[in-house]
């Protein structure tokens, strides 16, 4: 289980690293290097590494360019092949979370709902 919540900290570095532009703050900076580089030195830089025999997942972390999955267009504004919507990125964390998104419901209103809604799918092409 600790393994799975610790790609799940990574899932959410790295998405809401996506989300924002701003520069690292030197304490966000020391976070990283004393709280979640170590973890990922630990446990995943052994399969994701430029040195590594066969990288998984296409993903590496001893570079800033982490993992790129589908293309964009010629500006990197918008996807235009293998496009990822923010539900099937809740649904991609909740398998790996070993929860599975079509169960897990909450009723509102007489309505059943779920975080990923209608249209989440677990992406199984960028899990390791």
């Amino acid at each position: 289980m600790s393994f799975s919540l610790n790609i799940l900290a990574v899932l959410l570095v790295s998405s809401s690293a996506l989300a924002q532009t701003t520069a690292i703050s030197p304490a966000e900076l020391e976070f990283f290097e004393k709280q979640v580089r170590p973890v990922l030195v630990q446990n995943c830089h052994s399969c994701h590494s430029a040195q590594a025999r066969t990288v998984f997942a296409n993903l590496t972390l001893d570079s800033r360019g982490g993992m790129t999955f589908g293309k964009s267009d010629e500006y990197g504004f918008r996807s235009v092949e293998d496009k990822v919507h923010i539900h099937d990125m809740h649904a991609t964390i909740l398998h790996l979370l070993g929860l599975d998104h079509e169960r897990l419901t909450y009723r509102y209103s007489g309505r059943d709902f779920r975080l990923t809604d209608v249209y989440g799918r677990v992406v199984d092409e960028i899990i390791a």
